[in-house]
This record gives C-alpha cells, structure tokens and sequence, in this order.
C-alpha cells in the first residue's frame, strides 16, 4: 500500500498548526464533513488464493509451536491451542461436510489452485492447467450457497469443538452473505484494470510466484502457458463489456498502466518472467542439462506464445481510451451504486456497521489520532520539523526478521522457528504503491513461505523494518503460522478471504514493530501516524465519493480543517477505481485494536489477548467476537 510523503504530511501538519494558531481568540473552524475507504472487487465467500480441505493419506506429524496450556477458567482462548481433542463421530462427520465443501470450491480452479495445493488430488479436487476464469457467474454463487447451506443444516453447533464452532460460524456467515449479494447488481464495478493490482499486475504475480517443487509442476507450468491466449481473449471481452457497454468508471491512467505493466513483463532485455522462471528451476536442483532444456523450452513459449499474447492486447487496450470518462465518478452516481458499496464494504471487512456507521466510526477514531498529533506538536514540535529517525540503520531484510522473532518474544505467544524466504522484487514487477507481500504456504506444504518486498518504495530503514514486521513477524507470516497449528485449522480457512482480520492484525504488528528500535515514544507515533492519517483519508474519501456522492470540491473542503485540501484530487485518484482497498488498513485496524482492548478490559493480559485472537484465526469480525463473547 501506498506511504504518502513523509515530507509532505510533516509540512501539511505545520500547515495545520499554523491555522489553527491564526484561529486562536477568532472564529472556530468549521468542521468536516466525510471521508471513505476502499478494496476491489470480493467474493463474499471463496476467493482461491488462500488454501483447501481435506487432510492427505500420509499426514505429517506436528510438532507444537509452544506447550500447551489448559485454558483458564473466564479467560476462554487465552492459551495456545495446539493440541486435537479425540474427535466425536459427529465431529468426524463435520470435518468431512468441510472437506466436500473444500473439494467443490477449489474443484477446476487453474494455476491460483497451485498456491493452495501441493497435490490437489490427494484431497479430491481435480486441477486444470490453465489460467482459470475471468469472472464467475453470481447466480451460480448463490445457488452453491443454498447448497451449503443444506449441508450445514443437520449439524448441531454445540457438538462441535470450539475450533469447529469458529468454522460453523465462518461458513455460515459468508453463506448468509453469498446469499444476500443476489440483490447486489455485481456489474457496476470493474477491477481489470484497476489502479491497485489490475490484471496484469496479477498474471505476472501468479507465473513469477508459481513454485516448482516437483519435475511436475514445470510439465504444468508450460503447458498452463499454452492456454494464455484464450484467457486474456476472455479478459478482454469481459473489459469490453464491463467498461463498454455497461459503463464502469474507466480513466486513461488505468489504460496507460495497464499498458505499461504489459510493457515491463515483455521487455526483451533483463525480463523478469525469464528471470523468475530461472530461479524457481533452481529449488529443483536438476542437472545442469535438463534445467538449460527447461529454459529453452519456456523462453520459446514467451516468444511464441506468451509475448505476442501480451504484446496483441497492448495494442487492443488503444481502443478502450474511447471508454474513459473525462471526469472521475463514484459508484455513487449508478443506480445501485450504494447498496453496492455498503454490501461490498460489510463483505470485506467483515462487519455488519453500515456504510453511516462505518464512516462516522472511522472519522471519529481519525479525529482521536488527530488531535492527538496536535497535542505531540505543542509538546515536542521539533520532531515534526524532521520526523526521519536516524537511530536505526540496518537495511539487510535477514537480519531484520531475525531481530524481530526476538524481539517478539516478550510481546507475543511463542511459536515453532520456521522457515521462510525473502528477497526484492524484480524492477518490472515492483507496482508502485506495493511495498511488499506474503505467500501463504500451500496447505501440504506448510514449510514454503516467502516474502518479496519493493526496495522502490521503502527508502527509511525503519519503514523497511516496520514492513517486515508487517509481513513476518509478528504480522502475516506469523498469524498464519500460528493458526496453522490451532485445534479447528482447516483448509476451508484458506479459501475464505478475511482482508479486514489479516490486514488489522498486520498493521497493528507492523507499527507496534517501531517501539522496539526507535527508543523515543514521540518519535514512533510519528512514524505510525503518517501512516494512518493518510490511509484514513483515503479511505474516508472513498466513502465520500462513492457512497456519499462527493466531488473533488467537497473532498477538498472535508479536509480543510486537517491540511489537506490541495490533495483531494490526489486522493480520488488513489480510491476511485479501487472502491475498497483501504478498509482493511484502516477501519480493520481499529476493529483489531478495538477487540484488544476489549479482552484486555476483561482481564486477559496483552499477550493472552493476542493468543485468543490468533486462536480465533482469519474470521470475520462478527464471527470473532461471537467466539470471544465481545459486544462491540
């Protein structure tokens, strides 16, 4: 995600300061109005990027990540849950209701399917190789949610183990939604070619990232390559439509980017596709003449295949300039675009706020972390004056994660040492605004876990740590291991997508990360602060200008009293063709904080706050604190 400039927030808080200092013994500022948020478009329900069911014939032992504790009476969840009761035969039948629920939504995925699965036949689901398909069909959706829904029907919630009643309360939350969004017209937005991620951004992602642990899995990957053509045929077809004919906002950034993603990803010279493919043949270690045939055999596909698949769609994407408007606009301006954006907004997030609620709860916990800037800068206003600590130099990202899986340790419950890789991005594939990213390990292959970062976009080795934290430890990385050993952990978690969890959990990690290098309080608000403020009002103008109706007049005047005005059009730019991509770092970060604080207000100490919401896993809000017993 995008980090404005730290300058430019420090000169915009001076800004600030010196207005409100005019103000003083004269007439009160007027206040705000609204702002908004973002995320393109979620399946409520399954999304496979994540992982599937059912347990392989040979299951691994595991080992636990820390020792098991028996729970403490009133403090439900606070210990680590590493250890598998015997199960019941009810029970036993649950496991299996998921397993079939697992095989019928991972079943005829194409490549995304290897992210989840080793062998996919071991767990029933069969495997296509190809790129799978372009945009599912709602009505489909929603019958397959009637159809879960019949499954569940016979089982009793109380049966079940606590980690199962989590997965009951899981699926039937994301049924009720799947069901719920046949009344949500799913065609008035367009993410093919957004600003944040569009289609080639992922395309290049999936093939760079695609792992050969196996000679297999290379015979998969160049055959996938044959099938490029017919998807992005599909891909185009699917714009044309979208953006054609039935109007979704298209600007001429969003055709020019896509156009030079394409570019990058088909450079003749230093070609990060070539590049990725090479160093993913290594971890097979095969003899020197069969890898140099396997790299014969892809770069003939890239220049028969795949280049001038990619290079023929660059030079369709010119027609489309016809379909962008001259001006920007909100979902808010098309019939349904609210309903649209509220449903959408819950789905991600995982909560049942409205879009009203939303927006007043983010404006308020943005107010708070406000004037709680104002306040630092009559105690302390030279920090703002240069808010670069210079007390913290590493920059080797190894030794970075290191440091904090000890640092953590005091922190946070501890888990198993386990292995991960992390290296930068190549130049082609570094998308502005990304700064770095984590691989969940397939469902078989829990071992595989892999960080790439954006040496681009982090110049302040302390942002660099922050975002390793984020990342790694205690953040991505490190939720996902710990669920991973969790009584009730099962694949169907990783074809449920919980973006408002993940990303909440991570940006708390990611900022609680400063106070371990930066040895001034004052200083490490700063650093999270920027941070939150920008990513707050960009979220609140997403909800300005795509359910509120605002325009760039109306933005800018909501930001006068914070500074901000002159940004408006630089923030409608970040959010209007990416609706909801900042509610998970933002109202996810304050739900995260708010569960906290809630189990802490209950008694449980730091820590086991953190263990009984790591226990919980990727759920949606509602589904978390029903387990935890929270009213929030």
């Amino acid at each position: 995600m995008k980090h404005f400039s730290r300058k430019i927030a420090a000169m915009l808080i001076l800004v600030m300061m010196v207005c409100s200092l005019s103000a003083c013994g004269g007439t009160a500022k007027e206040k705000g109005k609204t702002r908004e948020a973002n995320k393109t478009s979620v399946s409520p329900v399954a999304t496979p990027t994540n992982e599937p069911t059912k347990e392989p014939v040979d299951t691994p032992s595991v080992t636990p990540t820390a020792t098991p504790t028996p729970e403490e009476e009133g403090l439900p969840w606070s210990k680590p849950r590493f250890t598998t009761p015997e199960l019941t035969d009810k029970q036993k039948e649950f496991n299996s209701i998921l397993d079939q629920i697992v095989t019928e939504l991972a079943d005829g995925e194409g490549m995304s399917l290897h992210f989840i699965f080793e062998h996919p036949e071991r767990y029933g689901v069969n495997k296509e190789n190809d790129f799978g398909i372009v945009e599912s069909d709602p009505a489909e959706y929603v019958e397959q949610c009637k159809k879960f829904r019949e499954m569940l029907s016979g089982v009793n919630r109380d049966d079940l183990t606590k980690g199962q009643q989590v997965n009951y309360d899981r699926l039937m939350y994301e049924i009720q939604l799947g069901l719920q969004g046949d009344s949500v017209n799913s065609h008035l937005y367009c993410g093919l070619f957004s600003n944040h991620g569009n289609i080639i951004d992922n395309l290049s992602t999936t093939i760079t990232e695609y792992a050969f642990i196996e000679k297999q899995d290379v015979e998969d990957f160049l055959e996938t390559m044959d099938t490029l053509p017919a998807f992005l045929k599909e891909v185009l077809a699917v714009a044309e439509s979208r953006y054609g004919s039935e109007g979704c906002y298209l600007s001429k950034h969003m055709v020019e980017n896509t156009i030079k993603n394409i570019q990058g990803i088909t450079a003749k010279t230093d070609n990060p596709l070539e590049a990725a493919f090479a160093a993913n043949l290594k971890e097979l270690g095969l003899p020197a003449e069969e890898e140099a045939e396997y790299i014969r055999r892809y770069s003939e596909k890239l220049n028969t295949v795949v280049f001038p698949t990619l290079n023929d769609m660059a030079a369709k994407l010119n027609s489309f300039y016809a379909y962008c408007s001259e001006k920007p606009f909100g979902l808010s301006s098309v019939k349904g675009g609210k309903e649209y954006f509220e449903y959408f907004m819950q789905a991600g997030l995982g909560t049942d706020m409205t879009a009203d609620e939303a927006f007043e709860y983010l404006k308020k916990k943005f107010d708070a972390e406000y004037e709680e800037l104002v306040a630092l800068f009559w105690k302390n206003p030279s920090i703002l004056m240069n808010p670069v600590y210079e007390g913290y130099k590493e920059t080797d990202a190894n030794k970075m994660l290191d440091s904090l899986k000890e640092y953590i340790k005091k922190d946070y419950p501890i888990i198993r040492d386990t292995e991960y890789k992390v290296s930068d991005l190549p130049e082609a594939l570094r998308v502005p605004g990304v700064l770095a990213y984590f691989l969940t390990p397939q469902v078989d292959n829990e071992d595989r876990k892999v960080i790439r970062f954006n040496p681009d976009n982090v110049d302040d080795p302390v942002e660099f740590f922050s975002t390793l934290a984020h990342e790694g430890y205690p953040g991505h990385l490190y939720q996902d291991e710990f669920f991973s050993r969790c009584e009730g952990h099962h694949a169907i978690n990783k074809l449920l997508s919980y973006t408002g969890y993940m990303e909440g959990w991570a940006v708390v990690a990611g900022q609680n990360a400063y106070n371990y290098i930066i040895d001034d309080p004052d200083f490490a608000f700063v650093y999270a602060v920027n941070y939150n403020l920008s990513m707050d009002l960009a979220a609140l103008a997403s909800f300005g200008v795509h359910y509120k109706g605002w325009t760039a007049e109306d933005l800018a005047e909501f930001y006068k009293p914070y500074g901000y005005q002159e940004y408006a059009e630089t923030f409608i730019d970040e959010i209007i063709a990416d609706p909801f991509v900042f509610f998970p770092y933002t109202i996810g970060r304050y739900l995260m904080l708010d569960t906290l604080e809630a189990l802490e207000n209950k008694g449980y100490t730091p820590v086991e706050a953190k263990t009984a919401v790591l226990n919980i896993g990727p759920a949606s809000f509602e589904v978390m604190w029903k387990n935890l017993g929270l009213d929030l």
